[in-house]
């Protein structure tokens, strides 16, 4: 592991820092069984692989496959090790009755009612969600956000000074993309649990510390693995790649208040 590599000082720092985080990831596992589709990460990163293949890449990232579709091709293109990985997911996804696998080709069926599961599901979840706030006393949301150029600029030279995934999403994900339409000014965050020292990196070149109110405008979503959330984009020096999957902003605004729903 990354801790494993730091110098007794630098492990134990690291250690403290996300100690309780990791907990949470082993108090709530990764997946709960709902009717028909775990909806796992597994589940979800093929799902956005197939749906949002060929899609204009500032809301996917990845490259477009115009071959035929079956387990060992996806496997490829999604980026595993065995098609066991994805026919099983295939498999299950289509007696739930979401998709038709046909000669060379994967047909969705009932779009709606496979993103109202989803969601449902992605609702019922257990979300470690690390709350900040603004690292110098008296310093109130607005202000911090507003300061220096804005929130922006600063978090495209943090994510870049810390040189790990840190992407946006929610509300402020969607604007970028150019798909939201409210005006909600909370900041949601994702990041992996996997290089601490990173992370800390990056919270300290925002000027932000973790916090206990639960309902602070500026979170940040811990993920214990990349996949199907942070391993979804190229980044590249344009705001869209900064950003979250255009299904992961689906997914997020669901989750919050202030019109997420709407928005979703």
């Amino acid at each position: 592991s990354v801790i494993g590599q730091l110098s007794e000082p630098e492990a134990n720092a690291s250690r403290s820092f996300l100690d309780h985080y990791m907990e949470a990831f082993s108090k709530h596992p990764s997946k709960q069984r709902i009717p028909a589709v775990t909806f796992s990460g597994n589940h979800q990163w093929i799902l956005k692989y197939l749906l949002l293949n060929g899609i204009d890449s500032k809301y996917w990232g990845a490259s477009t496959f115009t071959g035929q579709w079956n387990s060992n091709t996806l496997k490829v293109q999604a980026g595993y090790n065995t098609a066991a990985q994805t026919h099983n997911v295939l498999v299950e996804l289509e007696e739930a009755g979401y998709l038709v696998k046909a000669p060379g080709r994967i047909v969705f069926r009932d779009i709606r009612r496979l993103f109202e599961s989803w969601i449902l599901a992605y609702r019922i979840l257990k979300h470690v969600l690390m709350p900040l706030a603004p690292l110098y006393p008296g310093e109130d949301f607005d202000l911090w956000r507003e300061k220096k150029g804005g929130w922006w600029a600063r978090f495209e030279q943090a994510a870049s000074k810390a040189n790990v995934p840190i992407l946006v999403g929610g509300h402020m994900g969607c604007l970028a993309l150019g798909v939201g339409w409210s005006n909600n000014p909370s900041i949601l965050l994702h990041a992996t649990i996997a290089h601490p020292p990173s992370l800390e990196l990056f919270l300290r070149t925002m000027e932000l510390k973790e916090t206990d109110n639960k309902n602070s405008p500026i979170q940040l979503q811990l993920h214990r693995f990349q996949k199907p959330v942070l391993d979804v984009v190229e980044l590249e020096e344009k705001p869209q790649n900064r950003t979250v999957d255009i299904i992961q902003c689906v997914l997020d605004v669901s989750l919050l208040g202030g019109r997420g729903e709407e928005q979703a």
